[in-house]
């Protein structure tokens, strides 16, 4: 029996700045996001060179346009989307296709950990001029949106069709868009001028209640 086709699907995904990070989180996203889909890869590309066969990685939209408080998870997606197309230049000599999914706003349960003990973990790691500048309440990040998942597509039928498409067509896409903002968003990062584009990304962040502590605006005091 052959191998045919590889897809990577894995993702994980923690939402605040950076700074504000443990670096092993940093890590794992990358590990699970980017390096995981490269390591599997190369361990099957023998038997894809023998198939001639496809490999297919679910990226996201967030890998083609910057998402404040998401930068992590953004770049390991963004190093997998150029990946996918170094890839889709080299392997081409052993005729493996590969191709891209770009996904945007589906109720994967993504955003499903455990954000208490993840806020835990990062204060208890976080420098002191971190705490001081960003408080422990930003740690804590909080929708403003009563339901955010209520606005999230739980049917993944585009998505499913779409990678049947990049397994089993003569002449596959080299990249697959499902969802409104799969396309919209990077659409709008790449071409509005950037007094304009930053807003737009700034509308995103806008989801979350976060101001960091010495940005608060401050009681004013009675004399």
């Amino acid at each position: 029996m052959k191998l045919w086709g590889v897809i990577n699907n894995a993702g994980i995904c923690f939402i605040g700045n950076v700074e504000m990070m443990v670096t092993e989180d940093i890590h794992k996203i990358l590990a699970v996001n980017y390096l995981g889909p490269v390591t599997v890869c190369k361990h099957f590309l023998p038997l894809l060179r023998e198939s001639q066969g496809r490999i297919v990685n679910v990226a996201s939209n967030c890998g083609l346009a910057p998402v404040p408080l998401m930068g992590a998870y953004c770049a390991s997606k963004s190093a997998l989307a150029t990946m996918s197309e170094v890839w889709r230049y080299e392997f081409k000599m052993w005729k493996i296709k590969v191709c891209t999914i770009i996904p945007s706003g589906y109720k994967t349960g993504i955003m499903a950990y455990d954000k208490a003990a993840v806020a835990e973990r990062w204060w208890k790691g976080a420098s002191k001029s971190v705490k001081e500048n960003y408080g422990k309440d930003c740690f804590y990040i909080k929708h403003k949106i009563k339901d955010p998942e209520a606005y999230l597509n739980p049917d993944f039928t585009e998505i499913l069709d779409n990678i049947k498409l990049a397994l089993l067509s003569v002449s596959p896409k080299s990249h697959y868009y499902s969802g409104l903002l799969s396309r919209a968003l990077p659409f709008l990062y790449l071409h509005l001028p950037s007094c304009i584009g930053d807003r737009v990304m700034l509308i995103m962040a806008n989801w979350f209640d976060f101001v960091p502590k010495a940005l608060s605006p401050q009681p004013k005091s009675c004399h």
